[in-house]
C-alpha cells in the first residue's frame, strides 16, 4: 500500500525541523550553563580575601619581617591574580581599614608612653609604614612605584546635617585629633631621618 500524498509531502521536511529543534535545545542548555557558571563565579566564596587579610594583619602587627615579608607579599600577589574585581576591592578596603586602626593604636600608644619608651614605638611605626607600602604594592602588582595616596587617619566627619553647636564640638574634636596626628607623623619622620630611612611622601 502506498503512503498518502500528505504523508509523503511532509516527510522530507520533518527531519530538518527536528534537527533545528535539537540545535536550539543544545543552544539553550549551553546558555543556561554559561549563566550558571557566571553566577557561581560572581557569588563564590574563594577564601582569598580572608587569607589576604590575615597576611596583611600579621604584617602590620610586625609578626612578619625580612624574607618572610617578601614571601607574604608574593602570596598576596598570587591571591590577587585569582581575585575577582569585587574581591580585590574588598582586600584593598580591608587593608586601608586595618592600616588606619594600626595607625590610631600606634598614635595612642606613643602619647601614653613615657619619653624614654617613645623611640622604640616610633621605630615600630616606621616598620609598619614600610610594610604598608609593600602590602599596597602587593594588591596592585601593575603599579610602577610605591603607593602615593594620602592615607586617612580614621577622621570620619559628618557634614551638613549637624546642629551648629554639635558641629562646632565635632570640628574642635577633629582639629585636636589632626593636631595629634601631625605631631605624631612629624615625630615618625624625624626618627626616620635619624635612621636614614626614606618614608613614603604621605607619611
Amino acid at each position: 500500500m502506498k503512503p498518502s500524498r500528505a504523508v509523503a509531502a511532509s516527510a522530507p521536511g520533518a527531519a530538518p525541523r527536528r534537527k533545528r529543534a535539537g540545535w536550539l535545545l543544545l543552544l539553550v542548555l549551553g546558555l543556561a550553563l554559561l549563566a550558571a557558571a557566571g553566577w557561581w563565579w560572581a557569588t563564590r566564596d574563594s577564601g582569598l580575601v580572608d587569607d589576604t587579610r590575615d597576611l596583611q594583619q600579621r604584617v602590620l602587627a610586625g609578626e612578619v619581617r625580612g624574607r618572610d615579608m617578601k614571601r607574604a607579599v608574593d602570596s598576596i600577589i598570587r591571591n590577587v591574580d585569582q581575585m575577582s574585581r569585587d574581591e580585590l576591592k574588598q582586600a584593598r578596603e580591608s587593608l586601608d581599614s586595618d592600616w588606619r586602626t594600626a595607625y590610631d593604636k600606634g598614635l595612642a600608644a606613643y602619647f601614653d608612653a613615657p619619653e624614654d619608651s617613645r623611640p622604640a614605638l616610633l621605630d615600630e611605626a616606621i616598620d609598619r609604614t614600610l610594610a604598608f607600602r609593600q602590602l599596597r604594592f602587593g594588591l596592585n602588582p601593575q603599579a610602577s612605584g610605591p603607593y602615593a595616596g594620602r592615607i586617612r587617619r580614621g577622621d570620619s566627619r559628618r557634614r551638613g546635617r549637624d546642629k551648629p553647636d554639635q558641629k562646632a564640638e565635632e570640628d574642635e574634636s577633629a582639629a585636636a585629633r589632626r593636631a595629634l596626628a601631625e605631631k605624631y607623623s612629624a615625630a615618625v619622620r624625624d626618627r626616620a631621618k635619624e635612621r636614614k630611612i626614606d618614608l613614603p611622601e604621605w607619611q
